[in-house]
């Protein structure tokens, strides 16, 4: 599975790739929205773990143009944050659920699958 990872921290954004590959998954890594948008542009994820404070654009703004511009309709998006879940915010931007940090990456395995 292709897994998009948006995080502007090194630390936490190599963890979790390694972690995702270690379960046999692809891990592509965007540190803000810019890359984040042309990745999806190029290659489609079948999942994406977006920061909700990113620099320039927050994730619930990027999620909604990640949908808008990449046709990631279908594609599970959830936030990972230290940001408190905001479920009006989430719902609106098409945010699939919320995953407080620190992260368990029990938690990451099982709503990936």
């Amino acid at each position: 599975m292709k897994v998009l990872v948006i995080e502007d921290s090194n630390d936490v954004a190599v963890v979790i790739q390694m972690l995702l590959k270690s379960a046999g998954h692809q891990a592509l890594l965007a540190r803000d929205a810019e890359s984040a948008v042309e990745i999806c542009r190029r290659v489609k994820p079948d999942f994406v773990l977006t920061d909700i404070g990113l620099p320039g654009m927050d994730g619930y703004d990027l999620a909604v143009r990640l949908r808008q511009e990449c046709g990631l309709d279908g594609v599970p998006i959830w936030a990972v944050s230290a940001h408190p879940n905001n479920p009006e915010r989430r719902i609106a931007a098409g945010i699939t659920g919320h995953i407080d940090k620190p992260i368990s990456f029990a938690h990451i395995q099982q709503i990936i699958g």
